[in-house]
């Protein structure tokens, strides 16, 4: 069984959550790293949803791993757990890691126009769609 003693990133989006991790250390670690497992769900979702993440040939076990969490609904919160998972076994997690995706850019396009202007003031029109 193998635990993380290395940094953990989370970086939000409004529809995702992009995780960097650095695998654990030398010392922390109980054999080769064959998987990540990573379960994250929204207070809102009744199942967990689960991701296992594989390292293949072309990444080694001691470089850093992004996974991206996608579709994932905007200004919401997740909370993530990840485990590193060898021959032996997976460790018991990272701890739980909470983080809200962030809010998405208001979709509103409006015309305007202005109306009046004078010395001290202005007054303009706006039309929402």
């Amino acid at each position: 069984v193998t635990s993380f003693s290395r940094a953990i990133s989370v970086s939000p989006t409004p529809k995702s959550i992009v995780v960097t991790l650095s695998p654990p250390a030398l010392l922390n670690r109980s054999g080769v790293i064959t998987h990540y497992t990573l379960a994250y769900k929204s207070p809102d979702t009744l199942v967990d949803m689960l991701e296992t993440f594989s390292i293949t040939s072309s990444v080694s076990q001691d470089e850093e791993q992004n996974i991206t969490l996608s579709n994932l609904q905007e200004f919401q919160n997740y909370t993530i757990v990840i485990s590193a998972c060898t021959v032996i076994g997976c460790s018991t997690s990272t701890g739980t890691i909470m983080r809200q995706t962030l809010q998405a850019a208001p979709d509103v396009s409006y015309s305007s126009a202005m109306v009046d202007a004078g010395i001290r003031h202005v007054q303009v029109m706006l039309s929402l769609p």
